[in-house]
């Protein structure tokens, strides 16, 4: 099950939109000549000059690529208003029409999300005005410019003669009226014989690029685009295991698919940090919202100051923003190489903590005794390579925190069902187990071959992997031999840490299936089986012995 990719990189693709579309804009505005005080003209003292050398010929050869111009906000609705107006009115392709809305859509949500304190916060009145100030500006363009995204000959007044009057376009028209201008200034040439002594010299052709002028506003907008990915692919994995719960999918499709979750978070989050690097810990994220938008006056420190709203879900800054898991991994698994959650005297000492807590904080103690032993690399398990890296910077990543995050969900989700996991690996574990002393039985009592001999010692060591991983209780056994006589204290049940991590129980099962199939598979080519089954199903079928097939 791969996780759509149009549930993250929003920031990414806004850019990407606003920059075709500046571009667009400022490309056509050179081509009218009208705003000289926009691009000013290309230097020329250094023409007729001989060759250039140094700091001038690389400053040459860079500006031989294309440059790239900043435009100003305000100069966006003055070069639409002179292309509506032009004498050769340009037609607006479709997609720039398309790509304005969804620039829109994506400032007004995040716009939204942090309006919900309401008129009598300044704080938020300040900051939100500025960003409708900028959807204001983005909405006239699309004003000035939706009517001009016509058919080419509808342009300068002329009629299509499939288009009459009080006729209504239907959606499908409009797409295709759309893409009818994508390519408009396609030019298509038969492509010539070439070899490695006639090829076309390089093109020496450049192309500006035009941007937005950054604002302050723009942090704010990738903040909320990162926590809006991140949430998105959260409730999808959330959905993912409601599946499995409801026997919709097999238990690994759930525990890869939150597993690569996890490997997104850390993609967006680290191109997130390429630009706003001062915010690599997710307490500083934290502080930023809460100084930029959280009204100070207000007593309640619990005061939630946004909500986010997705496709089938409403929640409150603290579950967007993960306050609280951030929370327990800066004051708990932070504190000291390897500390252990001291259940007793947390109950001794009155503090009430949920089942969900509890579990967290020890499988939190045992997360950092199994990534002190293995450097983070457990079985591709992202969980504990978060956690290694969390440890190893001594920085807390927001895609650490939303990892974390996960780990709880995947529990609340199951609810019940959460012992299910564990049950299913051990029927599955049992079949493995079975196949391969199967495999070695026969390969001791019978002389087919040599493969026997040779696949025995790996037969062998998956066989012992499955036991000591699947079989035994390997965190319990770790912990005994760390604590000593003080592992006693922290005896939360047998094989708790499988029971608890449901993706990492099916991570190993996962990859212990693939290798048994592999040694079949091989099997199956070594003895014939596969290829003898073929010609007697080929045989059975020209002879007429299978004739409903």
């Amino acid at each position: 099950m791969a996780i759509d990719p149009f549930l993250f990189d929003t920031y990414k693709q806004y850019k990407a939109g606003t920059d075709k579309v500046t571009t667009w804009l400022a490309s056509k505005a050179r081509e009218m000549n009208t705003f000289e005080d926009l691009f000013p003209s290309e230097d020329t003292s250094a023409k007729g000059k001989g060759r250039l050398k140094g700091k001038a010929r690389a400053a040459q050869m860079a500006a031989g690529k294309g440059r790239t111009h900043e435009i100003h906000l305000a100069a966006i609705p003055r070069i639409a208003k002179a292309i509506s107006t032009s004498i050769t009115v340009q037609a607006v392709p479709g997609t720039i029409i398309r790509t304005l809305e969804e620039v829109i859509a994506a400032r007004r949500a995040c716009n939204e999300c942090f309006e919900q304190q309401g008129p009598s916060d300044v704080s938020v009145q300040a900051s939100n005005q500025k960003h409708q100030h900028f959807i204001g500006i983005l909405r006239e363009t699309l004003r000035i410019l939706k009517p001009l995204s016509k058919e080419p000959g509808q342009i300068n007044g002329a009629k299509g003669n499939d288009m009459k009057e009080g006729m209504s376009r239907t959606k499908e028209d409009v797409d295709v009226a759309g893409l009818g201008t994508l390519f408009e200034h396609l030019e298509v040439d038969e492509p010539p014989e070439r070899s490695s002594n006639n090829l076309p010299p390089k093109s020496t052709k450049t192309f500006d690029t035009y941007e937005l002028e950054p604002t302050d506003e723009d942090l704010s907008f990738a903040i909320f685009c990162l926590f809006k990915d991140l949430t998105d692919i959260r409730h999808y994995v959330r959905q993912t295991w409601t599946e499995y719960r409801e026997r919709q999918v097999a238990f690994t499709t759930a525990a890869v698919t939150m597993n690569t979750a996890i490997s997104i978070f850390r993609r967006l989050n680290e191109e997130f940090l390429s630009n706003f690097l001062r915010f690599a810990d997710h307490i500083e994220i934290i502080k930023y919202l809460y100084n930029g938008y959280r009204d100070p006056s207000h007593e309640r420190h619990d005061q939630d100051f946004a909500t986010y709203t997705g496709s089938h879900f409403k929640i409150s800054s603290k579950v967007f923003f993960c306050d609280l898991t951030y929370q327990m991994i800066a004051k708990f698994f932070m504190k000291g190489r390897i500390p252990f959650y001291q259940q007793e005297q947390v109950r001794a000492a009155g503090i009430r903590l949920t089942d969900d807590e509890e579990a967290l904080f020890e499988c939190l103690s045992l997360f950092g005794l199994v990534i002190s032993q293995c450097e983070g690399n457990f079985y591709n398990d992202q969980l504990f390579q978060a956690l290694h890296i969390a440890k190893k910077e001594s920085t807390i990543y927001t895609w650490v925190v939303f990892a974390v995050r996960l780990f709880v969900d995947t529990r609340r989700v199951l609810g019940k069902e959460l012992s299910r996991c564990f049950d299913e690996t051990q029927e599955m574990r049992k079949w493995m187990v079975a196949t391969l002393e199967q495999c070695l039985f026969f390969g001791q009592s019978n002389k087919v071959n040599e493969f026997y001999k040779i696949g025995t010692p790996r037969l062998q060591v998956i066989k012992k992997e499955i036991n000591e991983l699947l079989e035994k209780d390997f965190m319990q056994k770790l912990v005994d031999e760390y604590l000593g006589v003080r592992s006693a204290l922290y005896r939360w049940g047998s094989f708790y840490l499988l029971r608890n991590h449901p993706m990492l129980l099916c991570l190993l099962t996962q990859l212990f299936l693939t290798r048994v199939h592999e040694v079949g598979i091989a099997l199956g080519g070594d003895q014939g089986a596969i290829i003898t089954s073929i010609h007697l199903y080929n045989a059975s079928q020209q002879s007429g012995h299978c004739p409903g097939v």
